[in-house]
């Protein structure tokens, strides 16, 4: 059991240190060396947590849901929707198909609400996923604190230059800001500068390229 514990401080610390790939790879090593017992299903359980969460990070969205919704079954932890919900949101994005994306995001939104309403968090998750199922007015409600959401809003929109300045308020290390910062520069023409700032991605998590 002290090996299964060193595995997955292991992950941890190299999770914390943006080394996905690497965290993977403990978390999965530990998993695998979890003998099968009753008294051991709270570990378990965390380490698939934690494997489901790397995914996401790793852009492995569909086995994250996959992992993350066996979870779900006979427990309704608040983190564990909130991630759940996260991948779907992401997934939407390489969904060929309008109507399965808008299921996607419908599902999301399912599971982000219950997370809010239990714990009045991940309004900025709700407000996206909102956006960019075109519900503009309830993405607002939810987006007041969220320089993210509020810039989606603008973008969805049409309102590209307020979108651009509301972005360049976010935290220059917040990933997922300055994607959507290149994919606002890109609808303005601004493909060189939205390719600097996707470079400048890259070089903060590699696994976004």
């Amino acid at each position: 059991m002290e090996s299964i514990i060193q595995y997955v401080k292991r992950g941890k610390e190299l999770f914390d240190s943006g080394k996905y790939a690497d965290a993977y790879n403990e978390f999965v090593e530990a998993l695998a060396n979890l003998p099968y017992s009753r008294e051991d299903d709270a570990l378990r359980n965390d380490i698939v947590r934690l494997i489901g969460i790397t995914e996401i990070k790793l852009g492995m969205y569909d086995k994250a849901i996959e992992r993350l919704k066996k979870l779900t079954v006979g427990s309704d932890s608040p983190e564990v929707l909130y991630y759940l919900s996260l991948a779907k949101y992401y997934y939407s994005f390489f969904e060929n198909s309008v109507e399965k994306r808008l299921d996607l995001l419908k599902s999301a939104l399912q599971s982000a609400l219950s997370v809010y309403e239990r714990t009045k968090l991940g309004s900025s998750l709700i407000a996206l996923i909102l956006a960019e199922m075109g519900q503009l007015d309830r993405a607002e409600k939810f987006a007041k604190k969220s320089v993210l959401a509020r810039a989606k809003i603008y973008e969805v929109q049409g309102r590209l230059n307020e979108a651009l300045y509301e972005i360049e308020k976010a935290d220059k290390g917040d990933v997922d800001a300055q994607i959507e910062k290149a994919i606002i520069l890109a609808k303005m023409g601004n493909i060189g500068e939205a390719l600097v700032t996707l470079n400048y991605v890259e070089a903060m998590e590699p696994t976004n390229s």
